[in-house]
């Protein structure tokens, strides 16, 4: 009698199993190997796609900061100003005219996924509008030094760039090249050491490569 009961739940127990894999074969679906595939190449697609989405609003509240974040007191510039660059040599400021025509600096911060900078404006007017000198400088902080190297070479190429020595930065380029009207002569210092990139374009009536020891680290 033992020996029914138990063949009689072995014989239960198999067909039980073997109803269970018919109705989990009934809801299978089946996939072929291409169609697999497919699937999980939409899948990647979708997954870059939603990276590509991040980094785009990443980049995008980096480039819409606010003006109060980006801008700066002048005074507070971490690199050399006009002033210590030319201290004896820089042209008087004309006595007359609206001091905003006459005096114009500022600093501000820029940047996004590839670099980090800071930058430097400084110019001064005459009052019929005609420039005394221009001074603009930049500091930035490039991702990748073989990025931040193209860059330097790529302008030092476009205006004949010839390398000058300044101590501290491995690299250093002096460029020269006539202004658009060509009454007076760009002047572009570039300084490069691996990261980290310089660059100072004057407009005026010094010499810039007299003052390469101010840019000394």
């Amino acid at each position: 009698m033992a020996l029914v009961c138990w063949l009689t739940a072995l014989i239960r127990g198999f067909l039980d199993a073997r109803n269970a894999r018919r109705r989990l074969m009934l809801h299978r679906t089946y996939h072929t190997e291409k169609r697999v595939k497919r699937r999980q190449l939409w899948a990647a697609l979708s997954l870059l796609a939603l990276a590509a989405a991040l980094c785009c609003l990443f980049a995008a509240s980096r480039s819409y900061s606010s003006s109060t974040d980006r801008y700066f007191d002048p005074a507070d510039y971490p690199g050399p100003t006009i002033t210590q660059v030319f201290p004896d040599q820089l042209p008087p400021l004309p006595e007359s005219g609206p001091y905003y025509l006459r005096v114009h600096d500022f600093a501000f911060r820029s940047g996004g996924l590839v670099y980090d900078g800071v930058s430097l404006r400084q110019l001064r007017f005459q009052d019929d509008g005609q420039s005394l000198y221009v001074y603009d400088m930049d500091q930035m902080d490039i991702s990748f030094p073989w990025l931040a190297e193209g860059y330097v070479r790529e302008q030092a190429d476009a205006h004949s760039g010839q390398p000058v020595t300044v101590s501290g930065w491995p690299a250093a380029y002096l460029c020269r090249w006539p202004t658009e009207d060509g009454t007076d002569e760009y002047q572009q210092l570039l300084l490069l050491d691996t990261r980290t990139v310089w660059s100072v374009l004057y407009t005026g009536p010094d010499d810039l490569s007299a003052a390469l020891d101010v840019f000394a680290k």
